[in-house]
């Protein structure tokens, strides 16, 4: 990690345990991200954060990227997505919290299916992964995110903070 800061790498923690995301964000000399991640408070999945992860996060100066998979969001809405947004920008301000949808666009191909069911171990029906095609954000509903977070009481500016201004602001911090 002492490289990735130096080097000037975005410290991703999305994809790790929860002692290793405490860890890394107790060790790391610079912000470090969540890149796609949902609250747990919201949406119990063991791949969401506690609101422990999402405070230490803030602490180190990063953010939190909210994922627009129905797994992590409880059901794949603007409305819902709006409902991580404010509770992320509640519980450590919205200069920490962006948007990172993790959407795949449908292709067809075959070998894809045929890889969910050769390995079904990595996609358990215990995690949510039920099948490939599970429902998503589209890229077009964020739209609709911004009006229902300006309805909500979100400045103008906060809104484009989260949508992208907050990635670009650490992006310039760490990449200098």
């Amino acid at each position: 990690m002492d490289e990735m800061n130096r080097i000037g790498m975005f410290v991703d923690v999305s994809h790790c345990s929860y002692r290793t995301s405490m860890d890394v964000m107790q060790r790391s000399s610079q912000p470090v991200i969540f890149s796609h991640s949902n609250p747990r408070a919201l949406v119990n999945h063991q791949r969401n954060i506690t609101d422990d992860q999402i405070r230490a996060c803030a602490a180190t100066g990063g953010l939190v990227g909210v994922v627009g998979l129905e797994n992590f969001l409880g059901d794949a809405s603007p409305e819902t997505l709006s409902d991580h947004i404010c509770y992320l920008s509640d519980l450590i301000g919205p200069k920490h919290v962006g948007i990172s949808l993790d959407h795949s666009f449908p292709v067809d191909v075959p070998e894809a299916n045929e890889m969910y069911q050769r390995f079904p171990q990595y996609w358990l029906a215990s995690q949510g992964y039920l099948k490939p095609n599970r429902s998503q954000m589209h890229p077009s509903d964020l739209k609709k995110v911004a009006s229902i977070l300006i309805g909500r009481g979100m400045s103008d500016r906060d809104v484009n903070a989260i949508f992208g201004g907050n990635f670009l602001r650490l992006a310039a911090h760490i990449w200098r």
